[in-house]
């Protein structure tokens, strides 16, 4: 069961080179209609759609973000009102079959990136503030999204490079984003 609505390609470093397994995904160029979208990888035991929803007003800060984990020209793209795919994996280490990864729930962005609170070490790192819109009934495994990886909609896909394993967060490009949230 899709996932129902609530409302509404490789780049470089500024050196020219890429760092060791991690894809560069170049900035994201803001539409017409000013949306952009994002999927935003987090463990369980670091943060799950629940405790987003359960959080007072709904909104948790997403501290860390560095440019190991999520490039920065992506990073730097979100603005207030984008939306996010929210996808789980199982904790570190976890053998249990049934935290399979996947999308689990749709948040948006309530305030852009500002310098993380909790970089005491001045390594550049950002923080997002993100608001819970909806918990999916039915998550989108990632199996799911790899049996159409090759399709129209997910082709190209910087979740599913090599490396993307690394990175915290994806731009979703418009049309994948639709597809994610009306076919699956």
């Amino acid at each position: 069961m899709a996932p129902k609505r609530k409302g509404g390609a490789a780049g470089g470093t500024k050196s020219g080179k890429k760092p060791k397994g991690s894809p560069q995904q170049a900035a994201p160029e803001r539409p017409p209609d000013g949306k952009l979208y994002f999927l935003l990888k987090r463990r369980a035991d670091v943060l799950t759609a629940q405790q987003i929803e359960e959080a007072e007003q709904h909104m948790v800060t997403i501290t860390g973000l560095c440019s190991v984990q999520a490039n920065k020209a992506v990073l730097q793209a979100m603005q207030e009102g984008d939306e996010v795919l929210f996808f789980q994996s199982p904790p570190k280490g976890s053998k249990e079959r049934f935290l399979a990864p996947g999308i689990t729930a749709l948040v948006s962005v309530a305030k852009g990136p500002y310098p993380d609170p909790e970089d005491d070490k001045g390594r550049g790192w950002l923080a997002v503030d993100l608001k819970m819109e909806n918990v999916f009934e039915d998550p989108v495994p990632l199996s799911a999204l790899k049996d159409h990886k090759d399709g129209e909609a997910l082709a190209g896909w910087s979740l599913f490079s090599a490396g993307a394993n690394l990175q915290s967060l994806h731009y979703v490009p418009q049309k994948a984003f639709d597809f994610i949230m009306d076919e699956m």
